[in-house]
């Protein structure tokens, strides 16, 4: 199944062109930050589709969808099955998690005293924002693996279904990974790991 089929299929969330156009730019100044590490951070980044010779903005709308969803599958199989639910803060929950899922720095990593380091930070609240507004809108989100509530502005509300949930998150990983889990991820593991079956 292709990525396109497999995120129309799931009827998820697709970030806005212009917060998506934000983040691949924000992507590329992080790669330009770093010469030295540029071969390693964009063997990662095409493995997690940004740089993959691709410019059409549809597509990336898809992958950023793609990492969050994969994201929150994960953060779903780490409630503890004695417990129904639980209930986050979304201006926690995505910021601090998604970074390294899209190929920026781990959010702790992020110089905020710096231009990029903020436009990173109002890139990773805008799409908490819209995350947040989309699901408000839906009411409830059916996945495979959990059900997702936005109880307000602020809180989500996650459930589990720890039936299934073996069988059908796409991965099952901590996050945000340190500098030492990227390095180890670099093709094999993260490669794998990422794609699971959108490949």
């Amino acid at each position: 199944m292709s990525l396109d089929d497999f995120i129309i299929n799931l009827r998820f969330f697709l970030p806005s062109k212009s917060l998506t156009k934000t983040i691949l730019d924000l992507n590329s100044e992080y790669l330009g930050e770093a010469p030295k590490q540029n071969k390693r951070k964009k063997a990662v980044n095409r493995i997690l589709g940004f740089v993959s010779g691709r410019s059409n903005v549809d597509h990336h709308q898809r992958v950023i969808a793609e990492r969050l969803y994969r994201y929150l599958s994960s953060v779903a199989q780490e409630i503890e099955p004695k417990e129904r639910q639980d209930i986050m803060l979304i201006t926690d929950l995505i910021p601090r998690g998604i970074p390294r899922w899209l190929g920026l720095p781990e959010y702790t990593r992020i110089d905020v005293g710096t231009d990029l380091g903020n436009r990173t930070i109002l890139a990773l609240e805008a799409l908490t924002t819209e995350f947040g507004k989309w699901l408000l809108a839906e009411g409830v989100y059916q996945a495979p693996w959990g059900e997702l509530v936005m109880l307000d502005k602020r809180r989500l509300q996650i459930t589990p279904d720890h039936i299934r949930i073996a069988d059908v998150a796409p991965c099952k990983q901590e996050t945000p990974y340190t500098e030492d889990e990227w390095e180890e991820r670099e093709y094999a593991g993260m490669g794998s790991a990422i794609h699971g079956t959108s490949r």
